[in-house]
């Protein structure tokens, strides 16, 4: 029997430590993803993404997107752009894009359609910008 409780407490051990480390790994990946609109961010990163075009084609809202790789390495980008409508301010849709391995100095284009139909009127906006090394 104390062998068993051993055998039990052992297994509480390591829960507790895969809890922790689970935990830990959590903390770190919270911390190195910044969630703050471009705006807000960094002038150096934001400064990359630039908003060509806001528009529609029959069924979708459209938006093209330049990106200018102003940093010293390759680098992963990755972008909410977000078509405004209604009568406020108000977020209708967030369209992720990602834009992988652009060299130093290199510009890449992406064009961006949303999944819903455009409302009366909208607009577009550069949310958050993440750029890390490719």
């Amino acid at each position: 029997m104390a062998r068993l409780g051993a055998s039990a407490g052992l297994v509480i051990i390591v829960l507790a430590g895969i809890v922790l480390a689970g935990g830990t790994v959590a903390a770190v990946l919270l911390a190195t993803v910044e969630d703050t609109p471009a705006a807000e961010q960094s002038a150096a990163e934001s400064a990359d993404v630039e908003l060509l075009r806001c528009g529609q084609d029959l069924r979708h809202m459209t938006a093209g997107l330049r990106v200018v790789n102003r940093s010293s390495s390759p680098s992963d980008y990755f972008i909410d752009l977000e078509f405004m409508g209604g009568a406020g301010p108000e977020v209708v849709e967030v369209v992720p894009v990602v834009i992988e391995d652009v060299e130093p100095g290199a510009a890449r284009r992406a064009a961006v359609v949303s999944t819903l139909s455009p409302p009366a009127r909208f607009d577009c906006r550069v949310g958050d910008v993440d750029r890390l090394g490719a």
